[in-house]
């Protein structure tokens, strides 16, 4: 009978702490529905210029996004950041999506767009969401 005991309560102890460890992990109900990523599309020609597009994506609607993108060309076979831009929608917003166009002046040779950071913040202004996203659209090869 003793044994039963014992064993009940490390079944029971057990189970506290998986619930206890779960809940750390999921964080709060709001967080816990909500995901977000990045897109990195492009680049292609867009006048004189190369140019790409990033975008942060919500399931949600937030107050306030941010993303930041950048494009690169590859020069003697490593990847060299041309140009990057940050665009933030400002609060109040209640979107869930955000984009943001780099652009560099056009020269031949391999390109592509890379999504590189995002964040987002409910309506007090608390951050719910910061990601380093690394999303890398795939290579053109760009004749200017």
């Amino acid at each position: 009978m003793r044994q039963k005991k014992s064993h009940r309560k490390s079944v029971v102890a057990a189970i506290s702490l998986a619930l206890v460890a779960g809940a750390l992990v999921v964080g709060s109900p709001a967080q816990a529905h909500d995901t977000c990523g990045g897109d990195a599309n492009g680049p292609y020609v867009a006048g004189s210029n190369v140019e790409g597009r990033a975008s942060y994506i919500c399931q949600s609607q937030h107050d306030r996004l941010r993303v930041t993108g950048c494009i690169q060309k590859k020069v003697s076979g490593v990847w060299d950041e041309k140009a990057c831009t940050t665009n933030d929608t400002g609060t109040n917003a209640n979107q869930s999506i955000v984009n943001t166009r780099p652009n560099f002046s056009c020269s031949s040779g391999e390109w592509r767009t890379v999504s590189k950071y995002g964040a987002a913040w409910n309506n007090a202004g608390q951050l719910q969401h910061e990601q380093n996203l690394n999303e890398i659209s795939p290579v053109i090869n760009i004749s200017c």
